[in-house]
């Protein structure tokens, strides 16, 4: 085992239906877990769980209208925030980690202080089922959007809206910040994605061309290329300043999932509906490596802040452990009967997140790694 891996201590915590476990694993075995801590939630299965910038606080959103803010390191509950009438369906916290957003199926979404759990703002107008809530990297913007053909930006200071954003002609199937930037890209069901000044709410340019739906989208680390996947298994780079197409990368035989880029930006690693994770050379458009272990699909994939681990989520009931470099699996965090539809490492690498799917309770767990302290983003023009 490679010098770096085995200097890692790992510690599970999995929440459930009625509690929280948190199991701690040795050097030598990533796999081999032992039950540590136990604390208790009493209902309200999660629909979404997000790490602080800072990685000390982890925030859930549930199915009884609440969202939960709990202590990273020993699992403790912090508040509960009550206000939304329906299903909270996704949570965010601010780039400096002070704000946090919430949307809900009651088409509101709520703005909370993340130290108090105190609700600040409520912001209304939205119709049709809010499935996501962002703050921009500059903590300026709030994008909203909902399971219609629009997206609506909102002053993060004043919490009035800036402008709606109407040129999709079918729903908006997910929203992500440029990182560094005010560029917001929406992906829609109509086989586009827009890239929008995230202040003003002018298009930029419209990436067409896929012939299919969006399914997946992602900005590269340093802003300067957005992937784009589709339900017929094509991945493709696009320029993300002039919107030009630069390579279509052809191997996925279903829809692609989730997409992450290395931080060095020379490689993107698609996730797909094929049970398969490929590793692309950005260069060559070649693929690197193939992870073909996972019997089911693979939803969602999370990179190491160094970019050497890869978590990869399956419904198969596996969230499996890579190393990129070799291409080889490092071991299982294995829930074997419920699919987890969620896993990814805290912004310093030294925690995971897997989100096993149940109903009507669900699991949260996390991996805690003995390497350096999280570090927030520094480079923020505004704090919240």
């Amino acid at each position: 085992m490679p010098v770096y891996l085995a200097k890692l201590l790992f510690a599970l915590i999995i929440i459930m239906t009625s509690s929280i476990h948190v199991f701690a694993a040795t050097e030598e075995e990533v796999g081999g877990y032992r039950l540590q801590r136990e604390i208790g939630e009493p209902n309200g299965s999660i629909t979404s769980a997000r790490f602080s910038p800072d990685g000390t606080r982890i925030l859930t959103t549930h199915a009884n209208n609440t969202a939960v803010i709990w202590r990273a390191d020993d699992g403790a509950k912090l508040h509960t925030l009550k206000g939304h009438k329906g299903r909270v369906t996704v949570g965010n916290f601010s780039s400096g980690g002070k704000m946090i957003i919430t949307g809900s199926g009651d088409d509101t979404a709520r703005v909370w202080n993340a130290s108090s759990g105190n609700q600040i703002a409520v912001l209304k107008g939205q119709a049709h089922w809010l499935h996501n809530a962002i703050f921009s990297p500059d903590g300026n913007t709030i994008a909203l959007a909902s399971w219609i053909n629009t997206v609506s930006l909102w002053d993060a200071e004043t919490f009035m809206p800036i402008a709606t954003l109407m040129d999709h002609t079918n729903w908006v199937v997910d929203i992500a910040f440029s990182p560094g930037s005010s560029t917001l890209a929406s992906a829609g069901m109509d086989g586009t994605v827009r890239l929008w000044n995230g202040h003003s709410g002018n298009v930029i340019s419209v990436l067409g061309d896929h012939n299919a739906q969006l399914t997946a989208q992602r900005f590269s680390l340093n802003g300067n290329f957005i992937a784009t996947g589709t339900n017929d298994g094509v991945l493709r780079l696009w320029s993300a300043a002039d919107g030009k197409l630069l390579k279509v990368l052809k191997g996925h035989t279903k829809d692609i999932n989730d997409i992450v880029f290395s931080a060095d930006g020379e490689t993107v690693i698609s996730a797909s509906n094929d049970n398969s994770i490929r590793v692309w050379n950005i260069l060559s458009g070649q693929v690197i490596h193939l992870f073909s272990q996972h019997s089911a699909p693979v939803k969602n994939i999370s990179l190491s802040s160094d970019g050497r681990i890869m978590i990869s989520a399956s419904t198969d009931g596996t969230a499996r452990l890579w190393d990129i470099m070799s291409g080889q699996s490092l071991g299982i965090l294995d829930d074997q009967v419920h699919p987890i539809i969620d896993a990814r490492f805290s912004h310093a690498g030294s925690h995971i997140l897997t989100v096993p799917k149940k109903r009507p309770g669900a699991s949260l767990a996390t991996v805690t790694a003995d390497n350096e302290a999280e570090t927030s983003p520094t480079n923020q023009v505004r704090r919240y």
